[in-house]
C-alpha cells in the first residue's frame, strides 16, 4: 500500500527549474544532476508515460540497452529526490515505476506551475470570450505571475522541450498583451506600458506588444513617443 508523503511538492518549469517541499526549496544533491532534472521536467508534462519513451527522449543517440540502464540509474537518482526519507522497502508514491509504464502521480500532493498557467490562461479566454473582461483580467494576471521565463530555461535543448517552451511563450505573449489591453481599456495608463515592454523582451518581433505601447502612449498625450514606438516597430517589420 502507497501511503501519502505528508508534504507537499511543487515543480516549477517557468523559468529554471525549481522543486518546491512544502514551501521551501529543495537542495538535494542528485537534483543537480542534468539527467535528473530533464526526466523531471519531462515526466511534469508527460505524467503518464512509458520507459521506452522517457528513454528516447532523454538518450536518443543511444541503444536501447545503454539508455534503458541510463534510465534505471536516474530513475533511482531522481526518487531520491522526491521522497528522500523513503525505505527501500516501501512503494514510491510521487513517481511510480510499474512494468513498462511510469507515473508522475500529479495531483493533490505534487503540484506543476505549468499545469495552474494552461489552467488560468483557459479560463481567462473562456470569461473574455462571453464578454466578460472584469473575470478574465484576474485570470490573466494569475497565469502571468506564473511565469519566471521560459519553459525550463537553461536546460539543454531537446525537440519535445522546444515545442513546449514555444508553446507556453505563445500563450504567455498574448496573455500579457490582452491583459494590456483591458487595463488600458479600463484606464490604466501605467501598467500596459510595463506589459507591452515585457512582451518585447519575451517575442521583439511583436507587431502586437509594439501596437500596445503606441495605444498606451497616445492615451497618456505622449505622441512624440507614440510615433518614436510606430518608427521602431516599421523598422522591425522591414527587417522581418
Amino acid at each position: 500500500m502507497r501511503g501519502t508523503p505528508g508534504y507537499r511538492l511543487r515543480v516549477c518549469l517557468l523559468g529554471p527549474l525549481e522543486l518546491d517541499r512544502d514551501g521551501w526549496l529543495v537542495a538535494h544533491p542528485d537534483l543537480r544532476r542534468e539527467r535528473v532534472r530533464q526526466m523531471l521536467s519531462y515526466l511534469a508534462i508527460h505524467p503518464r508515460t512509458t520507459r521506452q519513451r522517457v528513454a528516447a527522449e532523454l538518450w536518443p543517440d543511444f541503444d536501447d540497452e545503454a539508455a534503458g540502464r541510463n534510465l534505471r540509474v536516474t530513475l533511482t537518482y531522481l526518487q531520491r529526490v522526491l521522497e528522500p526519507e523513503r525505505r527501500g522497502s516501501n512503494p514510491p508514491y510521487f513517481l511510480r515505476a510499474d512494468g513498462p509504464a511510469l507515473e508522475l502521480s500529479v495531483g493533490h500532493w505534487l503540484s506543476v506551475d505549468v499545469h495552474e498557467f494552461d489552467r488560468c490562461l483557459d479560463e481567462g479566454e473562456r470569461v473574455d470570450g462571453e464578454g466578460s473582461a472584469s473575470l478574465a483580467l484576474p485570470a490573466y494576471r494569475r497565469a502571468l505571475a506564473l511565469y519566471r521565463g521560459d519553459f525550463c530555461g537553461g536546460q539543454p535543448d531537446a525537440d519535445w522541450a522546444s515545442l513546449e517552451r514555444d508553446r507556453l511563450r505563445l500563450r504567455y505573449l498574448t496573455a500579457v498583451i490582452r491583459a494590456g489591453e483591458l487595463l488600458l481599456a479600463d484606464g490604466d495608463e501605467h501598467t500596459p506600458l510595463r506589459l507591452g515592454h515585457e512582451a518585447l523582451h519575451a517575442e521583439p518581433w511583436s507587431e502586437a506588444a509594439y501596437r500596445l505601447l503606441i495605444s498606451t502612449h497616445l492615451a497618456r498625450g505622449e505622441h512624440a513617443q507614440a510615433r518614436r514606438t510606430l518608427a521602431r516597430c516599421q523598422a522591425m517589420l522591414a527587417r522581418s
